[in-house]
């Protein structure tokens, strides 16, 4: 198929077409910044109604963006999807505040963690030292069951019997001797890693100057606005003892 300029006349004159486009694009709501880095909330922003990813917000009375509104209430209008927007203030200062507090959270069930390891670890120790007991136990007894095979004085079908049972115990003990340390060592990990990125992180608290594209990214994964300005926030890295998507309250604002 050829396209073939000016085969029909045109319905509006090119001077028209082009200055309904700079117009269109005066109003199109830029995902860049000036210094054309992505805005820090690009990809992390939705509406917690419809979960379309929110839009910069153009007031005509200030001549400027001043938050996010739902992307497809802009676009379709309150029959779609209410007015769901957030000012750019209120969304950093809410999202500082969750930030700070997932902070202060992650280190106090870090602590936490790391008492409780303490504390049970003469009984874990106890356990696992038990049962490698029992194996080695078994594992001698399996290897008289045989010296007294060849001796003539256990039957081949006395011991193939004891060596069988020996041998299935021994899985038992295997069995439970690995689900022990694979707990110890699972949270040995939870803590090592929670101490790795809160190093990483390096601060004790997080103020809204620095709040960064690169700081967001790094730890949230969404947030979710709703009606009155309320958010929910999911960020990546969750406390060792909360769920992803805890959701934390400021003022009675979440």
């Amino acid at each position: 198929m050829e396209l073939v300029p000016d085969a029909h006349e045109a319905i509006i004159s090119k001077e028209e077409f082009d200055r309904v486009q700079q117009i269109r694009k005066g109003r199109r709501v830029s995902y860049f910044d000036k210094n054309n880095e992505p805005h820090k909330y690009v990809g992390l922003l939705f509406c917690g109604k419809c979960k379309t990813a929110m839009r910069k917000r153009y007031l005509a009375s200030h001549k400027d963006y001043d938050g996010y509104m739902c992307g497809f209430h802009q676009k379709q209008g309150q029959n779609y999807c209410e007015l769901n927007h957030i000012t750019f203030e209120k969304l950093d200062e809410l999202v500082v505040f969750a930030i700070n507090q997932q902070l202060k959270q992650m280190k106090m069930d870090m602590k936490n963690l790391e008492t409780q390891i303490r504390q049970k670890q003469p009984e874990l120790d106890g356990k696992i030292a038990k049962l490698q007991a029992k194996i080695e136990r078994n594992l001698e007894y399996r290897k008289r069951a045989y010296e007294q095979f060849m001796d003539e004085v256990l039957s081949k079908e006395e011991y193939l019997e004891l060596k069988q049972m020996y041998e299935t115990e021994n899985q038992k003990y295997q069995k439970e001797l690995s689900e022990l340390n694979h707990e110890e060592q699972r949270q040995r990990a939870a803590v090592n890693e929670t101490k790795i990125w809160l190093e990483h992180f390096n601060r004790r608290r997080i103020t809204v100057k620095q709040l960064t594209r690169e700081a967001l990214v790094e730890l949230v994964d969404k947030i979710y606005v709703y009606p009155e300005q309320k958010i929910d926030i999911y960020f990546k890295f969750a406390s060792v003892e909360s769920s992803p998507d805890r959701i934390l309250e400021k003022d009675g604002v979440i």
